[in-house]
């Protein structure tokens, strides 16, 4: 794997973090160069395009529980997400407030 930015080839797997997850979920991995540190996301090596040029296909067959993981990966990202946006709403609406007459 090349470095996108110094261009050496020595570019090996970076640990994944929380902040990966999204772009893992799409087939990005993380990788980090061990010249300059660099950390970027890219293709696994070895993937290529399919017939349509719109996904991309790994050589190596994955199986279906990688499928499914990234399926539930998915799904808990959006499920806090929208949990996260009705805790916005609720904590930034104005509250009805009517005199006592």
């Amino acid at each position: 794997m090349t470095c996108p930015k110094c261009h050496g080839e020595g570019a090996h797997f970076s640990r994944t973090k929380w902040k990966d997850l999204l772009p893992k979920c799409i087939g990005l991995k993380v990788y980090r160069c061990g010249l300059c540190s660099f950390r970027f996301y890219a293709q696994p090596v070895g993937a290529t395009r399919d017939s349509s040029g719109r996904s991309w296909v790994k050589k190596k067959f994955k199986g279906a529980f990688g499928l499914k993981k990234n399926l539930h990966q998915t799904a808990l990202i959006l499920f806090a997400f929208l949990i996260f946006l009705l805790v916005i709403r609720y904590l930034t609406a104005e509250a009805n407030i009517r005199p006592n007459v």
